[in-house]
């Protein structure tokens, strides 16, 4: 039996929806059979952890407040000494800047790129990937990019405010250990992504190879 033309549209819509980190080709192939690739509900998602982040550190950070002496350590050695100090409304007004901030920045970045005409954005192929029809569809490649990194950023932000709190607390030195392994952290999904980029972007289809 035949399908019916709604169950394939639909079908189609389905496959796309799935597959946010498709190949160019197979991108662009499904973009000609239904139009701008959908990552609206992907984006809505990951906007809404990352208020949901922004707000927990935030409350984190104020909640943890009371427990920290006047004068915070917020500065330490390669040994995880103190060497940098604030205040602890200072230390609270840096931290909520920071975490609130970040969201913000990547929002500016993210509406930048949109209205950036091409010659200043700086992908390989720009003439290819920023054509007319293509367009949309790679900012919003990107646009996820930017999301997945700010989500990041504000994980390994709270991550910070922690490891200040613990060392103020506690001992008086910071976990180099739990240190590294932030920073380690963030720095490989930095790199994934970056690789990603360079993946995805890195050559166009085949048979538009020559265009640069």
């Amino acid at each position: 039996m035949a399908d019916r033309p709604g169950t394939q549209s639909a079908a189609v819509g389905y496959t796309a929806c799935q597959s946010p980190f498709m190949s160019g080709a197979r991108l662009s192939r499904a973009s000609k059979r239904q139009g701008v690739f959908p990552m609206v509900p992907v984006r809505i998602a990951l906007w809404l952890l990352l208020v949901l982040l922004t707000v927990v550190g935030v409350a984190m950070v104020v909640f943890q407040l009371p427990e920290l002496p006047e004068r915070v350590a917020t500065h330490f050695d390669g040994a995880g000494r103190p060497n940098g100090f604030m205040s602890r409304q200072g230390h609270l007004a840096t931290m909520v800047a920071l975490l609130v901030g970040t969201p913000i920045l990547f929002a500016g970045i993210s509406a930048l790129i949109r209205i950036l005409p091409a010659s200043l954005i700086n992908i390989p192929y720009r003439n290819y990937w920023l054509a007319p029809e293509r367009r949309e569809e790679t900012i919003r490649v990107v646009d996820l990019f930017l999301l997945i990194m700010a989500i990041g950023t504000e994980v390994f932000m709270m991550g910070i405010a922690h490891l200040v709190y613990r060392a103020n607390v506690g001992n008086g030195q910071l976990s180099n250990t739990a240190f590294l392994t932030l920073l380690c952290g963030y720095l490989a999904l930095t790199l994934g992504g970056c690789i990603y980029l360079l993946v995805r972007f890195g050559r166009p289809p085949a048979d538009h190879a020559s265009m640069s």
